[in-house]
């Protein structure tokens, strides 16, 4: 179980699953962050992602998500309310009894390549501030071939 408790799965059937196409499985998996622990060695689940997670600062894990795909030549798609880390004090999340409800920070972002490919993220950290070290969990998957 996660620092994020039983919140983690539940959060990521959130986000993963918030109005996207499903990719095929001969995708290969998404980059993730280095030092992240992932499910990589399963490969992709069967929406075609994939979950990691690690302990870091979330501004250093979004900035190296950027500086991968910058250094690929993907580009960024516009996304209202993305590329940033946006604070959250519960909103459609699942309380446990007797735990405060802590705030949260979430972070998505979206880049497609020369040939149309495009692959999202979605973060989720366990603190209130960018620069804190952190538990973060994150979902990648490929959005589905055109």
């Amino acid at each position: 179980m996660t620092r994020l408790g039983a919140l983690g799965p539940a959060l990521l059937v959130q986000l993963s699953c918030a109005g996207r196409d499903h990719a095929p499985a001969s995708n290969p998996v998404p980059w993730i962050p280095e030092g992240a622990s992932s499910r990589a060695d399963a490969g992709l689940d069967p929406q075609g992602g994939i979950e990691f997670s690690l302990t870091a600062r979330p501004r250093a894990v979004s900035e190296s998500l950027q500086a991968h795909y910058l250094a690929e030549h993907w580009q960024q798609l516009t996304r209202a309310g993305g590329y940033r880390w946006n604070l959250s004090r519960g909103g459609g999340v699942l309380l446990v009894p007797g735990r405060p409800n802590e705030p949260r920070l979430y972070w998505r972002g979206e880049w497609q390549n020369d040939r149309g490919k495009t692959v999202s993220y979605a973060l989720i950290a366990d603190s209130g501030t960018e620069d804190q070290l952190c538990f973060i969990v994150g979902y990648t998957y490929w959005h589905a071939d055109k």
